[in-house]
C-alpha cells in the first residue's frame, strides 16, 4: 500500500494524485444535475399531469348520469393528474424511479384519455382540455422514455457519492 506524501506543513491540505481528491468528484457531482432532456420530460409530463386534472374537474361539473364507474371518472382522472404532477416534480430531481413510473403513468393516460375522449365524442360532449390530454400524454411518454437513461445515471452517481461520503439526496 503506497502512502501518499505528507506536507512539511501539518496544517497544509494533503496532496496526493489518488482517485480520493476533492476534484475528482466534480464528474459525479455534475451528473446528478439534470439535463435539458430532463426538464423537457419532467415539464410535459407535469403540463400532462395539469390538464388530465383540469379535465377531471371540468367532468365533474357536468351532470353526469349513468353507471356507477362512469361516477368514478373523475375522481380517477384527478387522482391520476396529481400522482402524474408528483412524479414529474421527482423527475426534475433526476430520480430514476420516477421516468420510470411517469413514462409508464403518461403511457396509460395516453390510452385511457384516448379512449375516454372517443366515448365522449361518440355521446356528443366535446372538452378541449380532454381532447389535448392524449396529445401531451404522448410527448410526456416519449420524453419520459428518452429521459429514463439520464435519470438513472444520476441515480448511480448519487450512490457513489454516498459511498464516498457525499450526501446527494436533498
Amino acid at each position: 500500500m503506497v502512502t501518499p506524501p505528507q506536507p512539511s506543513n501539518p496544517y497544509e491540505a494533503p496532496q496526493h494524485g489518488g482517485a480520493e481528491g476533492p476534484g475528482d468528484f466534480n464528474d459525479e457531482v455534475t451528473a446528478t444535475e439534470p439535463t435539458g432532456l430532463v426538464k423537457a420530460a419532467g415539464a410535459l409530463q407535469a403540463a400532462a399531469g395539469l390538464l388530465l386534472s383540469f379535465a377531471g374537474v371540468q367532468l365533474k361539473l357536468v351532470d353526469l348520469t349513468g353507471k356507477a364507474w362512469v361516477m368514478m371518472v373523475p375522481y380517477v382522472m384527478m387522482v391520476l393528474g396529481v400522482t402524474t404532477m408528483f412524479l414529474a416534480v421527482k423527475i426534475f430531481k433526476t430520480r430514476g424511479w420516477a421516468a420510470l413510473g411517469g413514462t409508464a403513468l403518461n403511457g396509460i393516460i395516453l390510452l385511457s384519455m384516448g379512449a375516454w375522449v372517443l366515448l365522449s365524442l361518440a355521446s356528443g360532449f366535446v372538452s378541449l382540455i380532454a381532447t389535448l390530454t392524449p396529445l401531451l400524454a404522448l410527448t410526456g411518454t416519449v420524453f419520459g422514455a428518452l429521459a429514463i437513461g439520464p435519470c438513472l445515471r444520476a441515480d448511480a452517481a448519487r450512490r457513489r457519492l454516498r459511498e464516498a461520503g457525499i450526501d446527494m439526496s436533498f
